[in-house]
């Protein structure tokens, strides 16, 4: 049951003993009063109602607080404070109340100090509730990441610090000494600005039960954005899983039938011309599953990336040498310059590779020049 005569307790107190406290049902109840305009520091004008931290509670139940966290990525942002269609209506409703009250407009928000006071305290005991008492765990990282970008750690928990002592008998004595506790409501952080969506409109938003009519139908299109371009994501991913299954598929059929007409090349008898082609080529006539010469009609040779027909060979201009390639390695070249260049390991004997190129232009014979 609320406590009416809660908010006469000292604040001193209210802060120090806030676990205790927490524990009961008692809230700071009370009005939402800011100053009247920037130059106003003791005239301030009621703009609605603090709200509890059971309502508060009630507003961060919404499904927007409880997206997995790289559904958020799906929103646009700016510094961090999110974009959408409808988000705007925060701080057009918050001016709009702000006139109807008579506050003018100012450059930026700051409360009453007593109800900045209770708004905070109320908002600490919803995280609390939420938080350490397992309510809704998980949310208020999401505030710190996503909405509440100043909140620091344990913002809802009130920290002691131990102090030992000893009394006139020599007895040492602990003591549990509160630490200061950092603000739940940081209206710093933006300046007081909230002439756009950011920490500050929010956080004032949050805490004032009026604007809890708002609030939701700005969550629910947010929410829809999600919704719509997390469909889009997840049908993006599935699309590229598909494509990705099928490169695997048409992948393992390729390789398959490599291995087929590998196999097929392996096992039958190699012409004259393949074993000298695959010889000059690799220094191994009967060729590799990655390098070998087909004689695809008589004298026409083709490795799947070069044709050549041996007749076209110049004869006169042939030559067999070995140099040095781009590493320094030595290879055996045949070429004739125009037509042909093989390279084939250092090891093969240039004799062995002259009597298989003989054998070959006996077969099919090349051109000849004057010179």
């Amino acid at each position: 049951m609320k406590n009416k005569n809660f908010v006469s307790l000292s604040w001193g107190l209210l802060l120090v003993g806030f676990t205790a406290i927490i524990q009961a049902e008692e809230y700071a109840d009370g009005p939402l009063l800011i100053p009247k305009n920037d130059f106003s520091y003791d005239e301030f004008i009621q703009i609605g109602t603090l709200a509890s931290p059971s309502e508060i509670c009630d507003v961060l139940s919404h499904p927007i607080f409880s997206q997995p966290s790289d559904n958020y990525d799906q929103l646009d942002s700016i510094n961090s404070d999110f974009r959408w269609d409808g988000i705007q209506a925060s701080n057009l409703w918050v001016a709009k109340m702000f006139e109807k009250a008579g506050a003018e407009q100012r450059s930026r928000l700051y409360l009453e100090q007593n109800t900045q006071q209770r708004a905070d305290y109320n908002l600490a005991m919803c995280l609390y509730r939420l938080e350490v008492e397992g309510k809704q765990p998980g949310t208020y990282q999401t505030l710190q990441t996503r909405f509440l970008h100043y909140l620091q750690d344990n913002c809802h928990i009130q920290q002691f610090e131990t102090k030992t002592d000893v009394d006139d008998e020599g007895n040492l004595i602990e003591e549990q000494i509160p630490l200061p506790r950092p603000a739940c409501i940081d209206f710093g952080y933006n300046s007081g600005r909230y002439s756009d969506w950011n920490s500050t409109t929010f956080s004032l938003m949050l805490v004032w039960k009026e604007a809890h009519k708002v609030l939701p139908k700005i969550f629910d299109k947010g929410i829809a954005v999600i919704e719509a371009r997390v469909a889009q994501r997840n049908a993006q991913i599935a699309k590229e899983q598909r494509e990705q299954a099928e490169r695997r598929e048409n992948a393992a059929a390729q390789q398959a039938e490599r291995d087929q007409l590998w196999n097929q090349y392996r096992s039958r008898e190699k012409t004259l011309l393949e074993r000298v082609y695959n010889f000059a080529y690799s220094g191994n006539p009967s060729g590799s599953e990655y390098s070998r010469w087909i004689e695809i009609e008589p004298c026409v040779l083709s490795n799947g990336s070069k044709r050549i027909d041996n007749r076209k060979i110049n004869m006169t201009a042939f030559r067999i040498y070995p140099e040095l390639d781009f590493n320094n390695d030595t290879v055996i070249i045949s070429t004739d310059r125009s037509t042909i260049r093989f390279s084939a390991p250092g090891d093969v004997p240039i004799d062995r590779l002259q009597d298989a190129w003989n054998l070959a232009f006996k077969e099919c014979p090349g051109r000849t020049s004057e010179f």
